[in-house]
């Protein structure tokens, strides 16, 4: 749950009996709450003014907070079998992001620990009515609930909320509905979850004729039917040596566009020539995304581990993109889930170095800090068990980030996690992100 703590949560909800034919009132009383959770701890200089009363419940703070917990009057989370919508009734008194909105998480908590997220980002100020379908969770990486589920084995609801960064913000919870399957629906109707559609094996490169380029394919998976969505360009990990293109299945069904694409790989190519295939793959997406309906503003690269060191040499050195007269700075941002920040091993084996001796040159992400470079986000393993000190050079990544000037640059460590453990955790950091900068 590390990703979590970095958030504010506001509450946590219990669910009462649900209706097999109408709409159901989970949380009726909200004098049963309780500074009570796992899901995060207030700061000493950071508590929040919590006015809680049996039809409302209220938060404010003006910086990062915790969590709360609700059992109900009982104590214990009664069944709501039936039920395949939520719906969320709230008043954002304000916000101070900018008016960029704040986001709302419900994290649906079963009694073996199994979490299933639903999220919306760019929540504005006024009275609002969020919903969600029970069976389209987002943290599962399915399109449906994890098998197992059982929705009368539900112990908690964990209302989170992310004000997009150390931001004031004022929320009202009014009430939490469900409502079964052919009811009427709540307050408003649901919203159209898009249909997705993959286009295969793209030449991202005009040259497929010549063999130095055979690597270079990519898969497009989009929502069809919808307008300036996002767009993910994927980097698939494998130490610049193995690996090829997958869709992650934490990204699908996001109502953003994934591209993942393959690269020529080490020894066959030599450095820089995956650099110049991710910066090509890049570039492609920004010539062709409309095309299928994505915003050329909201292209973010990313990758894992040897993925993640592309991405960042693409995105902080400018001199890739500018082959196709790009420039670097109109990325929305830049994801590593434990990539490289010094000169990747491969290049150092290429150049007969050894793999525990570190190298920073014109070939590594640390040489190219700079202020206004898109958003930065970095995710690795736990520091104790990640490979050669990867935690420790994207934390010195980081902090010159932020001494070049640089404000929007976020680094998570996953506790317990090794490198092999960062991806998947990974995505979650990846959608949020996203969805926050873009403004879902």
């Amino acid at each position: 749950m590390a990703i979590i703590m970095r958030y504010l949560i506001a509450s946590l909800f219990t669910l009462l009996t649900l209706s097999a034919v109408q709409a159901a009132t989970i949380v009726s009383d909200f004098n049963y709450w309780s500074p009570d959770s796992t899901y995060g701890a207030w700061g000493a200089d950071q508590n929040p003014e919590i006015r809680s009363e049996a039809e409302t419940f209220s938060v404010s703070a003006t910086n990062f907070g915790g969590a709360y917990k609700y059992l109900g009057s009982t104590g214990t989370a009664p069944d709501f079998t039936g039920s395949n919508r939520l719906s969320l009734e709230l008043t954002v008194n304000s916000q101070g992001n900018g008016g960029k909105g704040i986001g709302l998480l419900i994290f649906l908590e079963d009694r073996d620990g199994t979490v299933y997220k639903y999220s919306r980002f760019g929540v504005q100020e006024g009275v609002q009515t969020l919903h969600w379908l029970i069976n389209s969770p987002s943290s599962t990486g399915e399109a449906g609930l994890k098998e197992g589920f059982d929705p009368a084995d539900v112990q908690a609801i964990h209302i989170q909320i992310d004000p997009g960064g150390a931001h004031a913000y004022d929320v009202t919870f009014h009430v939490l509905k469900a409502q079964a399957e052919g009811a009427t629906p709540v307050a408003a109707p649901i919203s159209n979850v898009p249909t997705y559609k993959t286009l295969k094996d793209y030449a991202y490169t005009n040259d497929r004729e010549n063999s130095r380029y055979a690597a270079c394919l990519m898969d497009v998976y989009y929502p069809e039917n919808v307008k300036d969505f996002p767009t993910v360009v994927f980097i698939h990990a494998g130490g610049l040596k193995q690996g090829q293109r997958y869709i992650p299945g934490e990204l699908m069904n996001q109502g953003f566009a994934v591209v993942s694409i393959s690269y020529s790989l080490y020894p066959k190519a030599k450095s820089p020539e995956f650099i110049e295939d991710a910066a090509a793959s890049v570039a492609w997406v920004f010539k062709n995304i409309e095309n299928v309906g994505g915003s050329a503003d909201k292209i973010f690269v990313s990758g894992s581990s040897a993925g993640g060191y592309l991405a960042m040499m693409v995105g902080l050195d400018k001199q890739w993109l500018a082959e196709y007269e790009i420039d670097a700075n109109r990325l929305a941002g830049i994801i590593s889930l434990s990539g490289q920040a010094i000169t990747h091993v491969a290049i150092r084996e290429e150049r007969g170095g050894h793999r525990a001796k570190p190298v920073v040159d014109e070939l590594a992400p640390l040489n190219h800090v700079r202020g206004d470079a898109p958003p930065l986000l970095i995710v690795t393993g736990d520091r104790e068990l990640e490979l050669l000190g990867r935690y420790e050079e994207n934390a010195y990544l980081k902090r010159m980030m932020e001494i070049n000037g640089h404000k929007a640059t976020q680094l998570h460590e996953i506790k317990g996690a090794d490198h092999a453990g960062v991806e998947k955790p990974g995505h979650e950091f990846l959608k949020e992100f996203v969805k926050r900068v873009a403004g879902m």
